[in-house]
């Protein structure tokens, strides 16, 4: 549709702006957290919660989600950037570089996962279910 309405040349360079890139996983991992809300969220729990904030209000909380992801997703793509750049540089100090690339991608995901803790427990269904 994007195409068809801008042409290819506009549309891959609106696909490749950081604002575009940075909204599109916002949204993608809003509604994400919207489909997986069913596993924590009852109906009945849902629609008190739908019935207090309303449709305005479910629609804010679905757009704060997806910009806060936005700009945590770019944070991450910025910090990951820059571990990826400092890769050639490390590569001198080990054969081949295989050790400065492992250390590089292992630091990424560490970080990775230590920002995400911050921000969620592990539901507890996951641990009855042991």
């Amino acid at each position: 549709f994007m195409t068809k309405q801008l042409g290819k040349k506009r549309y891959k360079a609106v696909g490749d702006s950081f604002a575009y890139s940075g909204m599109a996983r916002g949204l993608l991992f809003a509604f994400f957290a919207l489909s997986v809300t069913a596993l924590w969220v009852n109906m009945h729990q849902l629609s008190l919660l739908q019935h207090r904030l309303g449709v305005a209000g479910l629609t804010l909380a679905l757009f704060g989600t997806a910009l806060a992801a936005a700009v945590g997703g770019i944070i991450v793509d910025r910090i990951c950037r820059l571990l990826t750049a400092l890769a050639p540089k490390l590569q001198g100090l080990t054969a081949g570089g295989v050790a400065a690339r492992n250390l590089v991608l292992a630091s990424e995901v560490l970080f990775i996962f230590a920002i995400s803790s911050f921000f969620h427990k592990a539901p507890e269904f996951v641990y009855k279910a042991f």
